[in-house]
């Protein structure tokens, strides 16, 4: 893993990790960290573009005003008393 993130930061690759204890041979690489926060604006710096606001942030959240009823009628009652399996043999 340390050769080919040596390799990948002489190509100049645009590459990260988080900051973790696992992750502390590649920060020793010089591998930047990046966290939920900093990931974006690192992206943008790159060249990315945001084009819209996430897809459900706009969304108003659903209304149910359908309750099931305790019926019976709604219960699936099993006919099946017993399950079987079989096994194929290797011939």
């Amino acid at each position: 893993m340390n050769t080919l993130c040596k390799k990948a930061l002489e190509f100049g690759l645009p590459i990260f990790t988080v900051e973790h204890e696992e992750n502390r041979d590649l920060i020793d690489l010089g591998v930047r960290t990046l966290n939920r926060k900093t990931v974006g604006p690192f992206m943008e710096l790159l060249g990315a573009k945001r084009q819209a606001e996430p897809p459900f942030a706009a969304q108003k959240p659903l209304k149910y005003d359908w309750v099931p009823s305790q019926s019976k009628a709604n219960k699936k009652v099993a006919n099946q008393k017993q399950m079987g399996f079989w096994v194929k043999e290797d011939s």
